[in-house]
């Protein structure tokens, strides 16, 4: 999503993800929106999103588009959340149902290369710390 500046910015992503979550999470965080701010929000959320609930992903695809899986909108709904205290991490992000398929993959493509340069413990290592 590109924009002008960071205003217009957030109130792009506010009007996707709706003023329900976020001005909770601003008092959480002891954060003041400025009157422009204000402004921009209320200007997308007037044409895009005036309900202020968080719009559902299926509704912001093309109708020629392909529909993600429910993994991949779960993950979405996980990632994509205003309070960090509530979005995955990183780390938990990579544990998510969405990269079971892939993860295996993945996981067998590197212990080959491992075991094609002689470190097969180092990345058990790694693997492990990842895959808990």
């Amino acid at each position: 999503m590109y924009r002008k500046d960071n205003i217009d910015q957030l109130a792009k992503i506010v009007a996707v993800l709706g003023t329900n979550d976020l001005i909770p999470y601003c008092h959480k965080c002891n954060v003041q929106l400025t009157a422009e701010m204000e402004s921009a929000i209320t200007k997308y959320i007037s044409r895009h999103n005036p309900s202020g609930h968080r719009r559902p992903w299926l509704t912001l695809l093309p109708a020629s588009c392909p529909r993600p899986s429910q993994e991949a909108i779960d993950l979405l709904d996980r990632l994509l959340v205003y309070d960090h205290d509530v979005r995955l991490t990183a780390r938990e992000a990579m544990t998510h149902p969405f990269f079971d398929e892939v993860r295996e993959e993945v996981k067998m493509e590197v212990k080959r290369i491992c075991n094609q340069q002689q470190q097969p413990k180092k990345w058990d290592q790694t693997w492990n710390q990842y895959n808990r």
